[in-house]
């Protein structure tokens, strides 16, 4: 069988969401300079933003001939303060993997969310920023892959949070971008006062002011 199209980029969106899953579940269980612009940024591996840790620059993937290319690199334009402010760890800053295929690219950067218990810090949370090109309205009308469980625009701009079918620990909230998309993946618990989709929305809603027009 031969999968075209928008069928071939959900399957290849839904295999890395499940992979990720997969990944990311088994750490939560125990597993344990100069400004530049930020396209500059995404191609000098140069921070425009304060971090107290600079992840590896992002692989120089060849995407010539593609026609619609991405620039912003997450793990540059999305500071300390913005991660404190998310509730999450600035020193767990951490590449994320890359995808570059004929249907989606993306950039990746990974961030954990820890909690205090018993004299230490257990991780409780992942969040996971990618830049790609595709869009929002791709995965707004994929209701055949995903759960969609907000539409609401975040910022003035467009976005669509939803949820894997098969995944009810991982939340993604995608957000128009200049490239195509952000997308905040989150995989946690739900808590008393949160869903993960829910939680996916507040730390897109914090990062938006990072996010290039």
């Amino acid at each position: 069988m031969v999968v075209r199209g928008a069928g071939l980029r959900s399957v290849r969106r839904t295999h890395a969401i499940l992979v990720s899953t997969v990944v990311c579940v088994a750490a939560i269980s125990g597993c344990g300079n100069s400004p530049t612009s930020p396209a500059e940024s995404a191609t000098s591996g140069v921070s425009s933003t304060p971090v107290s840790i600079i992840a590896p620059p992002a692989p120089a993937a060849d995407q010539s001939g593609q026609e619609r290319q991405v620039k912003i690199d997450p793990c540059l334009v999305i500071g300390d303060d913005l991660l404190t402010a998310a509730g999450l760890d600035p020193t767990s800053r951490e590449r994320a993997s890359e995808t570059v295929t004929s249907l989606l690219i993306s950039i990746g950067c990974s961030f954990n969310r820890r909690q205090t218990a018993d004299g230490g810090s257990k991780l409780v949370g992942q969040a996971t920023v990618l830049s790609t090109n595709s869009t929002v309205a791709s995965v707004a009308k994929d209701v055949d892959t995903y759960n969609i469980a907000s539409v609401e625009p975040i910022a003035g701009r467009q976005a669509v949070t939803y949820a894997a079918r098969m995944s009810p620990n991982l939340c993604t909230t995608s957000v128009a971008a200049s490239d195509g998309t952000f997308d905040i993946r989150f995989i946690g618990s739900p808590t008393a006062d949160r869903s993960v989709c829910e939680e996916s929305r507040s730390i897109a809603s914090t990062f938006a002011r990072a996010f290039p027009q």
